[in-house]
């Protein structure tokens, strides 16, 4: 005897329930397979013996399967666990399965264990794949959670109120440094309100900080905030938009970050600016990356607004990505990268930033060495002027990124970009050239200045083989010899004041391991004065380039360069003044212990009024505040 088939074609092959919905079933429907219902005659199964019990039990059993292919579970490696295949039941209801689903159960093995069935211990990698030799293709299909307590990079957690950063490269980095040294000094037992900076409500609010960053993390790569400018049509419309405002724009940009990194050719560049309003489709991508680079650092100088900054930083992104930067970069493509450095610097002044700029100047450094801007002898004679303006214009770009590659090293801790090797040919003193504008000055004293530094901070930073405090005094004098170059450079004020910044900040990182000392003073005593010296220097620096009425418009973003200088400076004169065995005014021109600290309580002031969106600043602001408010108090000092 057969009966009438009321499933669908496909969901009787597949052998599961259908819920017969014309035109087309929900399987059916949910799969986006064809659906058809052909009135076939099915042969009827004789069903096997059940009890009402046993009728009950097949109906919850089959109510427990899921409705839908969707629901369906998957078994690790991506195995799809189908249903069994039902009997019917009796009277032609509903079948019983033939066999329990299976239960789906997290896969804790690697993968190659998982194949083989055999035990797997969970490390990475497992101890079975590293002694086969299979060490490298060991992988899970999981997540695995590390055995041990991981660092988190940036993010302060309630477990660990003492440390207000985050950890550091350097040991001179970092508020738990500083705060090891105060220990180390009797200082800190007077101080016990200082946990109280990483309270639940100050962690909320630096967490939810940490989106002030301006620069996505990856810029100048692959930020997806640039695709929308992956059209150059756009781009020229977005520069159109600041048409009325560009040359104010590029006239910040010159007044401010061109007297101090004159990276760009002002002459050539003002004259191809002409042409590109006459003609907009004129310029090559790599010149209108940097034009929109200049933009936005001019933009923000005379507006001060960061959304217009953002936008045509990913703009300039974008227009990189058009050019053979990874390939065969030019003049105008490594003048870019030197902008989008500086722009990064300057925009996310963050710890963070610093960490991250290392490994972009890694990226420039070797570029321009592929380019050939390191070496030092200018074209044969005769030689085409565009040759020699290149190999000029390359001579500047080298000596910026000598500049920032100092600077990071300095602030980050990590090793120099520039191997000795490179630097090895360079003397002290024979680029030194005339100092009559802004531009020669800064090359002539980084350039000359710049190898010295370099193998100074690269053995300062070392792990090992650290120079001996009779290394540390001809360094000194080294870097003293660079200083005295200053006194003939015939500049802006600002330069002066940056340059100065520089070479004390170098000096504050060579005397730094022997002048924070406990016995400084008697044994180590031209680090320990030396370091309060530039310690001094660069507050000053800090307090006269927020001064409207001396510095130029915008001198305020030149002191982002400078935070991380400016804390570690601040943290150096406040353990100076919590010694008592070392009177400040006695036989050295040093100010008295009030001056001092009057000082340091204008900058820190200062520091509050900055509205840098960033968790490292914020804490170190505390903690120096802190710090400084004790000390006005005179509740802390040496026992």
């Amino acid at each position: 005897m057969s009966r009438q088939a009321k499933s669908c074609t496909r969901c009787r092959q597949q052998k599961v329930r259908c819920d017969r919905v014309s035109p087309r079933c929900s399987r059916c429907a949910s799969s986006k397979a064809s659906c058809s219902f052909s009135q076939q005659p099915c042969a009827s199964v004789s069903p096997p013996p059940s009890t009402p019990s046993a009728s009950t039990e097949s109906q919850d059993l089959f109510l427990s399967l899921p409705s839908s292919p969707s629901l369906v579970p998957e078994e690790p490696h991506g195995r799809r666990v189908e249903p069994e295949p039902a009997h019917p039941s009796p009277g032609g209801g509903r079948g019983i399965p033939a066999k329990r689903k299976k239960r789906r159960r997290a896969c804790l093995s690697c993968v190659r264990c998982h194949r083989l069935k055999i035990k797997c211990d969970k490390k990475e990698p497992c101890t079975r794949c590293r002694l086969s030799g299979w060490g490298r293709q060991c992988e899970y299909t999981h997540r695995v959670e590390p055995s041990g307590e991981a660092a988190l990079p940036y993010v302060l957690t309630e477990e660990d109120p003492q440390v207000a950063l985050a950890t550091w490269h350097s040991p001179h980095r970092g508020l738990s440094h500083w705060r090891s040294l105060l220990s180390k000094l009797g200082c800190v037992a007077q101080l016990e309100s200082l946990p109280v900076l990483a309270t639940e409500d100050a962690i909320l609010r630096n967490l939810s900080a940490t989106g002030g960053v301006m620069l996505p993390d990856n810029f100048p790569f692959n930020s997806p905030r640039a695709s929308p400018f992956a059209c150059i049509q756009k781009v020229r419309t977005l520069i159109g938009s600041h048409r009325g405002d560009c040359d104010a724009f590029v006239e910040g940009y010159l007044d401010l970050y061109q007297m101090v990194h004159p990276i760009i050719d002002t002459d050539e560049f003002r004259a191809r600016v002409s042409a590109y309003w006459d003609d907009p489709r004129c310029p090559d991508a790599a010149w209108l990356s940097q034009f929109l680079m200049v933009l936005a650092l001019g933009q923000l100088v005379v507006t001060g607004k960061t959304a217009p900054t953002v936008e045509l930083c990913m703009a300039a992104e974008a227009c990189l990505a058009k050019t053979p930067f990874m390939l065969r970069p030019n003049i105008s493509i490594m003048r870019t990268m030197c902008l989008m450095v500086l722009a990064k610097l300057t925009t996310n002044a963050t710890c963070w930033s610093f960490d991250a700029c290392w490994n972009l100047l890694g990226f420039v450094v070797r570029q321009a060495i592929c380019l050939g801007f390191h070496r030092r002898h200018p074209p044969t004679y005769p030689s085409p002027p565009v040759e020699y303006a290149d190999w000029e214009a390359g001579r500047v770009i080298w000596t910026t990124l000598l500049y920032f590659n100092i600077q990071v090293a300095m602030i980050s801790g990590m090793p120099s970009c520039l191997s000795t090797d490179v630097i090895a040919s360079h003397d002290l003193a024979s680029d030194l050239g005339p100092l009559d504008t802004a531009a020669l000055a800064w090359h002539s004293v980084i350039h000359t200045s710049g190898p010295t530094i370099i193998k100074i901070i690269s053995r300062v930073n070392a792990d090992t083989n650290l120079p001996s405090y009779a290394e540390i005094l001809e360094y000194s004098s080294q870097v003293r010899q660079c200083m005295s170059i200053l006194d003939r450079v015939q500049g802006p004020r600002t330069l002066r004041m940056t340059l100065d910044m520089f070479f004390r900040r170098v000096l504050l990182v060579l005397h730094r391991r022997h002048a924070l000392d406990v016995d400084a003073p008697s044994k180590y005593p031209v680090s320990y004065w030396a370091s309060l010296e530039c310690s001094l220097a660069l507050l000053v620096h800090q307090r006269d380039l927020y001064d409207q009425d001396k510095a130029p418009r915008g001198a305020d973003l030149l002191v982002r360069l400078y935070m991380l200088d400016v804390f570690a400076a601040g943290m150096t004169a406040t353990i100076h003044l919590l010694r008592k065995d070392a009177p400040l005014a006695s036989g050295f021109a040093i100010p008295p212990r009030q001056t001092i600290l009057e000082t340091l309580q204008a900058c820190t002031e200062l520091w509050a009024n900055e509205t840098i969106q960033s968790p490292c600043f914020k804490m170190g602001h505390a903690l120096l505040d802190r710090v400084v408010g004790a000390l006005l108090e005179g509740t802390v000092s040496l026992p």
